[in-house]
């Protein structure tokens, strides 16, 4: 098998491991949450802004590990904004510790929070490595 594609099925398996539950998990939120939202009576702006201000940062993380993980994927990878996708694993594993830390009660909970940010990491420093060589 060529190299490219045992790094692809490991990125793929990564992938599947790393960033789906929490894919799933967040988009299930997303509608568990704003779905019954419409339906209550209006809620202070604190935790309007509270709400919106968690999804925007959920939102980042999950897509950055998705684009890390495309770029990853790439037959010759182009990383036009390198610092960018290094500042969102930073973000995505910092979130990933804060709601980790919120549900520590649960360990299969804190494992699938952190695993978005240890596998985009690990998915850049793959690809930058791919680019310097």
């Amino acid at each position: 098998m060529e190299n490219l594609t045992k790094l692809r099925i490991g990125l793929t398996i990564g992938a599947i491991v790393g960033f789906l539950p929490i894919t799933l998990l967040f988009t299930a939120g997303l509608i568990g949450i704003f779905i019954p939202a419409m339906f209550i009576p209006p809620t202070t702006p604190f935790v309007v802004a509270g709400s919106i201000g968690i999804c925007i940062i959920s939102i980042f993380g999950i897509g950055s590990a998705w684009k890390i993980y495309s770029l990853a994927m790439a037959a010759s990878p182009n990383l036009r904004n390198s610092r960018l996708l290094a500042f969102s694993a930073v973000v995505t594993m910092s979130w990933g510790l804060i709601v980790a830390y919120y549900t520590r009660e649960i360990p299969q909970a804190t494992c699938i929070f952190l695993m978005p940010g240890i596998v985009s990491s690990i998915m850049l420093a793959i690809t930058q490595k791919r680019v310097r060589a």
